[in-house]
């Protein structure tokens, strides 16, 4: 024979209530707890005592009972069998109420799972006050319950087995606040913090926030309809990941869900473009190239890149950084290397993309040499040897000007320097670079000569004046 007599709080048995109390969801009750003191009679072997509630899936509807939970304060050597050998499984332990209590559970009656507190400490718990909201908080840190589940009423007394007893019921007070029902969830709102944008790396990080409701929960993070990554919401709403776009260059639309019991909350795509592909250089040209005597060349140059494009070239003379070209009306880049140096120069371009991939250097062409410094003569000596005046003189160019070319004199009136032989010279001519002396005949006494040295660049040097 089995039986249960009981007292009752609210609406534990689906009768009315003597007095109604509003249920609430375990995890928004602001107090529950349990004053009372018992006297047990007869026979105790034959009998357990317990505080007894059902929780179900909605508010005062005994039809949708998730759990019974049974709390044993009179535990007879039967009952302690059943929770220890009964093939329950184990919770683990829970420390209130000034007892330590065993936790297990089983499935009751037409199938309602029991959660059992069982005191391990002595069979008998006869009076005190039961911290009842912390065993259920108990049950919701172990992942038993959710907390969602509704409180409706409980009652205590005594499971008769068989044989005959008694118990008094001396004290039986419960003190119960109901808290504010959680609201309906909603489904998650997610959105993606990171700007995106052109990138040359498939490592990237992916930020974003979730609604506080939903602190806790895991964000799935897609590119196009592949997960790549997920990230914990903290507490903040706040969460962060390291992700791996796709493999693939060009655009990326990556978005984060979010799921709870009211659905999947999808954020607005943002745009990555992948771009590992350096820009190509499909043609460079100087408008001087080879010696000059200027210092200035234009250096003109032609890319291309098929993801991010072109977003700028530089340009290197002998290795160093000149400078930046502009894009001209063309579509070519240009750039106008000014101020040159005398001596050698050898440009190289590199173009850069929007994702920051650098092309390799490439020479804009034949080295261009800078000679703007004109060689020197002197004439040294004059010997008259039956009419015939030998001349020396020397030359030379430069240290690392383009070398001398070669020399023109003429004979005239003019003891002032002249840049060039004139039209009414007496006599004039041009020698090897190689050329040391020079002769002259004929009457040219108290005449001048000019000697002007001319290097391979067509720098020409001032000319010596040698009076005859």
């Amino acid at each position: 024979m089995y039986c249960f007599n009981a007292v009752d709080f609210g609406n534990y048995d689906w009768t009315v209530p003597q007095t109604p109390i509003a249920s609430s969801q375990v995890n928004a009750i602001a107090s529950l707890s349990q004053t009372f003191d018992l006297t047990l009679g007869g026979d105790g072997s034959k009998y357990d005592v317990i505080t007894d509630m059902f929780l179900t899936g909605k508010a005062g509807d005994n039809t949708t009972n998730l759990y019974e939970v049974e709390i044993f304060l009179h535990t007879p050597q039967y009952s302690s069998d059943w929770v220890n050998y009964g093939g329950m499984t184990t919770i683990g332990t829970y420390t209130g109420s000034g007892h330590t209590w065993k936790v297990a559970s089983t499935t009751g009656g037409a199938g309602t799972p029991d959660l059992i507190f069982m005191p391990t400490d002595t069979p008998d718990v006869l009076s005190g006050t039961l911290d009842i909201k912390g065993m259920l908080d108990y049950l919701v840190a172990q992942h038993v319950l959710t907390g969602s589940e509704y409180f409706n009423g409980l009652g205590i007394g005594a499971e008769v087995q068989q044989g005959s007893g008694s118990l008094s019921i001396n004290t039986f007070a419960v003190d119960y606040t109901p808290g504010v029902p959680a609201p309906a969830p909603t489904v998650p709102q997610v959105t993606i913090t990171s700007s995106g944008g052109i990138v040359n790396s498939l490592a990237t990080t992916v930020a974003g926030d979730v609604d506080l409701a939903n602190v806790g929960s895991t964000v799935r993070i897609l590119d196009g309809t592949t997960q790549i990554g997920t990230a914990v919401v903290g507490s903040d709403g706040h969460w962060s990941a390291s992700v791996n776009l796709l493999n693939a260059q060009g655009l990326h639309q990556v978005t984060a869900t979010d799921a709870n019991a009211a659905g999947t909350g999808q954020s607005a795509a943002v745009q990555y473009t992948l771009d590992t592909v350096a820009p190509k250089i499909v043609s460079v040209a100087e408008s001087v190239s080879g010696l000059t005597t200027g210092h200035s060349t234009t250096i003109t140059v032609g890319a291309s890149d098929a993801t991010s494009g072109v977003c700028g070239v530089k340009v290197f003379d002998n290795g160093a950084y000149l400078g930046d070209a502009t894009l001209g009306s063309s579509g070519k880049w240009i750039f106008a290397a000014q101020d040159l140096a005398d001596g050698k120069h050898s440009f190289t371009v590199s173009a850069l993309d929007a994702a920051g991939n650098a092309s390799s250097a490439v020479s804009a062409g034949a080295a261009l040499t800078v000679d703007s410094i004109a060689p020197t003569v002197k004439i040294l000596s004059e010997t008259l040897w039956h009419g015939t005046f030998q001349i020396s003189f020397s030359g030379s160019d430069n240290t690392g000007g383009s070398g001398l070319s070669k020399y023109v004199y003429w004979v005239d009136h003019n003891a002032s320097s002249e840049s060039a032989p004139p039209s009414g010279a007496l006599k004039s001519g041009s020698l090897s670079s190689s050329s040391k002396s020079l002769a002259l005949s004929g009457s040219l006494q108290g005449d001048y000569l000019h000697i002007q040295a001319i290097d391979v660049a067509g720098n020409h040097s001032a000319d010596a004046i040698w009076h005859l």
